[in-house]
């Protein structure tokens, strides 16, 4: 929910018209996205009522969230009081105190609660759904997630600020809350699957078919699905709020890095989509040869 830091026209009492044709723009960016993911999803099709679900949960928490988030960064706004130079333009008072604010709205003010809340959503809907059963399942309900929240983000930038930077973030700002989906899908989805294998081992042990446990507690890729898209969110937010070019360069570098990441990620998982009970059973063998399953 980054703060914009560019121009922009204030679209202060326009027609509904223009409000209408507006909003259709800046939506079109998350079903676009949507649309991809959902073609990605080679193994099971997840239900619509399911992915309506996850994207109006994800639009939803938005309202809250902006409202909440605005008073958490006006709280850090004020520990760090600008100071105006002789020029007028509002300053820190030091560069480390620039950095210290940046560092803290960005990880504090922003990612950690925008990321926390996505990843709640994401346990609270699908954890224990019956639908949740292949590879890619858990990062297309991620990505969904996300992307209802992007959109509204995306419509509310269009409202206060006009058509003029909307195919910007087109490219930039509507994929980045998609990647950090992706991110927290990714690890989310390997947890279910391992978490799974781990069962199954432990039915065997118990039964005295295997002798020793060799499976690996999942929870560490439980905490990598809300850690990774928590810390790659506060770095890209981190770097947007620089003012020199230098920082801007590095922003777009860092989301192109991103869009190769993910994407990846996306088709990797893709390519390797099955039920997670054959391949908690493909992961047993592995770890115990000769096992009758």
């Amino acid at each position: 929910m980054r703060r914009p830091r560019c121009g922009g026209r204030r679209n202060k009492n326009k027609p509904m018209s223009h409000n209408i044709g507006i909003s259709l723009l800046a939506i079109l960016p998350a079903l676009a996205l949507g649309a991809f993911i959902y073609a990605k999803d080679r193994g099971d099709k997840e239900p619509f009522s399911l992915l309506a679900l996850l994207f109006g949960a994800g639009a939803a928490a938005y309202i809250p969230l902006y409202f909440i988030e605005k008073w958490i960064t006006g709280g850090i706004d004020a520990l760090f009081p600008r100071v105006h130079s002789v020029d007028g333009f509002a300053t820190f008072s030091s560069a480390g105190a620039e950095t210290a604010h940046h560092l803290i709205y960005a990880f504090l003010g922003v990612a950690l609660l925008e990321e926390c809340v996505k990843w709640g959503l994401l346990l609270l809907i699908t954890r224990k759904n019956s639908n949740f059963n292949y590879l890619f399942d858990g990062l297309i309900y991620s990505a969904f997630i996300s992307l209802g929240y992007a959109m509204i983000d995306n419509v509310r930038y269009a409202w206060s600020n006009g058509w003029d930077l909307l195919p910007l973030r087109a490219v930039t700002s509507v994929p980045a809350h998609l990647f950090y989906g992706i991110l927290m899908g990714f690890f989310y989805a390997l947890w279910h699957m391992y978490s799974n294998a781990k069962t199954l081992e432990d039915k065997l042990y118990a039964a005295g078919t295997v002798k020793i446990k060799k499976i690996k507690s999942p929870t560490p890729l439980l905490l990598l699905s809300i850690l990774a898209p928590l810390i790659v969110h506060g770095a890209a937010e981190f770097i947007a709020l620089g003012n020199s070019t230098a920082m801007h360069v590095i922003y777009y570098v860092f989301i192109g890095v991103l869009y190769i990441v993910c994407f990846v990620m996306v088709f990797r998982l893709s390519s390797l989509d099955k039920a997670d009970h054959l391949l908690a059973q493909s992961l047993v063998r592995q770890k115990h040869p000769g096992v009758t399953l």
